[in-house]
């Protein structure tokens, strides 16, 4: 255990040197992606992260887009070391946590069981296997949850192998400026 920890540190550094090239242009295919795909048109609740370092997608516009059709929209909320999802309004003024993620500032939880959880990733693998950013608190809202998990990620951030352990939560479909890819059976 304590190998994949320190291969999963190491690789989250170098990981957090690349600066994709182009985020703008890849950002805007991955949106695009995320909107096309059948199980977005037909979900009423989403679970979104709002993008808030360099090497994550932005995908305020899927936001946007969700909310112009009237779905449901949550966002992360950090509660000591797990998340939360918060029901974001559409008066909603975020304000950051303190790892300057932006938060709602008036959190509202519900029971509301959501169709799709986009999650956010340093890197990943074609196991669909997902590296975060240390603190499990994705993995452990996931290992509860039915929701279709679908990782978000620049295909710059694609590694060989995550180095991933019992406590880390397999990814449904991963999409990239490159595509959208299925794991079998989803």
């Amino acid at each position: 255990m304590a190998d994949i920890i320190d291969n999963k540190q190491k690789l989250r550094r170098q990981l957090k040197s690349i600066r994709p090239i182009d985020c703008l242009k890849k950002s805007n295919i991955i949106t695009n992606l995320m909107l096309g795909l059948p199980e977005f048109k037909k979900a009423s609740a989403l679970y979104l992260f709002i993008n808030s370092f360099i090497n994550e997608p932005d995908i305020s516009e899927v936001m946007r887009t969700a909310q112009k059709l009237k779905k449901a929209i949550y966002i992360p909320s950090l509660n000591n070391d797990s998340i939360q999802f918060a029901l974001l309004k559409s008066d909603d003024k975020l304000k950051p946590n303190r790892f300057g993620i932006g938060e709602a500032s008036n959190p509202v939880f519900d029971d509301v069981v959501p169709d799709i959880i986009f999650v956010p990733c340093l890197g990943f693998d074609l196991s669909y296997n997902r590296l975060g950013r240390g603190m499990g608190c994705y993995d452990k809202y996931l290992k509860n949850s039915n929701a279709l998990k679908i990782c978000i990620a620049y295909s710059d951030y694609e590694v060989g192998t995550v180095y991933s352990n019992k406590l880390d939560v397999t990814m449904d479909i991963i999409i990239t400026d490159k595509g959208v890819f299925r794991r079998l059976g989803v």
